[in-house]
């Protein structure tokens, strides 16, 4: 379960604000004129350039937020985009995709859903650090699918290899969960947009499993 590596990512996460500095780092100098600035990111303007054009059995209809992972290519660090696609994979059902940044940008289809184990992702992924990973670990949910086909709420490994958390029933605690998940004190949070009431639910999962 995900709560087993928490204090291992806490302590990446210090040791990652150590190595970087951000406690100490100097003033962001002043924007050039090629770029805009909001806080100390700069937005790049120039010319956008296609890494991978989605075919349907790679995958169909990406969607939420790319996160980031790191890892070791040939001997080097190398930047990792993971994401979700809704749709498209080897059984029609969304999948999960990785994405190397450097060179040519090999692209990966990692984990297909096929309805038991999941199907319609929502929301993208969520590494424990938020918006990025560094032990390639990360959690989301499926819209549909699960062992009650009202989706689920995942773990994947960069590697692809999934664990499902937790199989929403319908009843009490919701259906059809959406949305990225929050993490917070050990627990995931989230909303379902129907079941209980008809209408939705906010909720929690523990890192014991409880829900």
């Amino acid at each position: 379960m995900f709560i087993d590596r928490n204090f291992g990512v806490r302590v990446l996460a210090a040791a990652a604000t150590m190595s970087l500095g951000v406690a100490t780092a100097a003033p962001v100098a002043a924007a050039t004129p090629a770029h805009r600035t909001s806080g100390v990111r700069a937005i790049p303007t120039g010319t956008v350039s296609v890494l991978h054009s989605f075919n349907g059995t790679d995958g169909s209809n990406p969607q939420g937020a790319l996160v980031l992972g790191l890892g070791l290519v040939a001997h080097r660090l190398v930047a990792t985009l993971y994401g979700t696609t809704q749709f498209g994979g080897a059984a029609g059902d969304g999948n999960v995709f990785s994405q190397i940044t450097h060179g040519s940008g090999a692209f990966a289809s990692t984990l297909s859903w096929s309805g038991p184990n999941g199907s319609t992702p929502s929301g993208g992924l969520l590494g424990l650090l938020d918006d990025y990973s560094l032990n390639g670990e990360f959690v989301g949910v499926t819209s549909t699918g699960g062992a009650n086909g009202m989706g689920t709420i995942y773990e994947v490994s960069a590697s692809g290899a999934q664990t499902v958390l937790y199989s929403f029933t319908g009843g009490a605690d919701g259906a059809n969960p959406i949305g990225r998940l929050l993490y917070y004190h050990g627990a995931l949070y989230g909303t379902t947009s129907a079941g209980a009431a008809g209408f939705g639910t906010i909720f929690r999962l523990t890192g014991s499993g409880q829900f």
